[in-house]
């Protein structure tokens, strides 16, 4: 997924003074995605996901992103869809390696992982 580094700002900016439901709504309207992956985006926005910025047609190769501590990164998503889909103890496994590996609080873990 790529972004354009502004709407990353402002979508960040909404949701850190807790009006998550609208970074949600900003973003589907402006990036036009649908609403689990706009959730996903925003939440992974909170914290510290930096995503790409769309490249123009000119280039070539792909920018590599940066891996930064905290971010949710393709290994971290592959492991929770995992969890998720196994049964629901593994659920509570996947809330929690979210929350350890990026600080997020329970509610914000839950709502993450209904975006999957």
């Amino acid at each position: 997924m790529r972004l354009a580094r502004e709407l990353q700002d402002e979508v960040r900016d909404i949701a850190s003074r807790g009006n998550t439901d609208q970074a949600v709504k900003v973003l589907q309207k402006r990036a036009h995605l649908p609403q689990p992956q706009a959730t996903a985006i925003v939440y992974a926005v909170q914290v510290g996901q930096v995503f790409p910025e769309p490249e123009p047609l000119s280039t070539a190769a792909p920018a590599t992103p940066q891996r930064r501590r905290g971010a949710i990164d393709a290994e971290l998503l592959a492991t929770l869809r995992r969890l998720v889909s196994q049964d629901r103890l593994r659920r509570t496994a996947a809330i929690q390696l979210l929350k350890d590996r990026t600080g997020m609080n329970t509610r914000d873990a839950r709502r993450f992982l209904d975006a999957l």
